[in-house]
């Protein structure tokens, strides 16, 4: 009885998760097809077994949200950096998230929590789009609850600041609870040596960059 739950519990949240991305597309429950942005199929079936994201194969430079590593506490540390992805457009830039958590967490099937690291290098005008915020948040709240065990902002502008203030309302305080803003290095080290030296390539990847590289 326990196993039959458990999978029709899932089956739910796998029904969900689809709805969730076919409204990101604008595509009914009756006709949609399981497309990335790029319209290349991806199966019907969300799993990490089948899921493909292709969305950034034509340009690597189109997304940036990524696994890196592994903090101290042995969870799964997301890297992302809005300033970096030539690709701007909403939908795209939600549905690839959507598509990376899932293959995070087995399509829903793997317990767990991650940590979000979100890097403000390179954050300009084109990054303060409202709507990204007021998508994404809605997705992450209603379609991974609770997975999210810290979020990190390094170093983010005051240009950041407005645009929180307006997404702000939509955050629950619960997830406001799991903000860190980290700004400049030698805060940066400290959380490093708190959270990221456990895994030395992902320590040494995150400081290469937030020192050298440019957004």
């Amino acid at each position: 009885a326990g196993v039959a739950a458990a999978t029709h519990c899932s089956r739910l949240r796998g029904g969900r998760r689809a709805a969730a991305l076919r409204g990101l597309r604008g595509e009914s429950s009756r006709d949609a097809l399981p497309r990335c942005a790029g319209g290349l199929a991806i199966g019907l079936h969300l799993s990490s077994s089948r899921l493909q994201t292709t969305c950034g194969q034509a340009d690597p430079r189109s997304h940036c949200f990524m696994r890196v590593g592994d903090d101290s506490r042995g969870l799964p540390v997301v890297y992302s950096a809005a300033g970096r992805a030539s690709n701007k457009t909403v939908r795209d830039n939600c549905m690839h998230m959507a598509f990376e958590l899932e293959r995070l967490f087995d399509g829903g099937a793997a317990a767990g929590r991650y940590v979000w690291i979100i890097d403000f290098r390179g954050f300009g005008m084109r990054d303060m789009n409202p709507r990204m915020g007021s998508t994404a948040l809605p997705m992450f709240a209603n379609h991974f609850p609770e997975r999210l065990a810290e979020i990190v902002l390094l170093d983010p502008p005051r240009l950041f600041h407005a645009l929180y203030r307006t997404l702000e309302p939509l955050i629950d305080p619960v997830t406001k609870r799991k903000i860190c803003v980290v700004r400049g290095e030698a805060a940066r080290q400290r959380h490093s040596a708190l959270r990221w030296q456990s895994d030395p390539p992902m320590a040494a990847w995150l400081e290469a960059v937030a020192s050298q590289c440019r957004g």
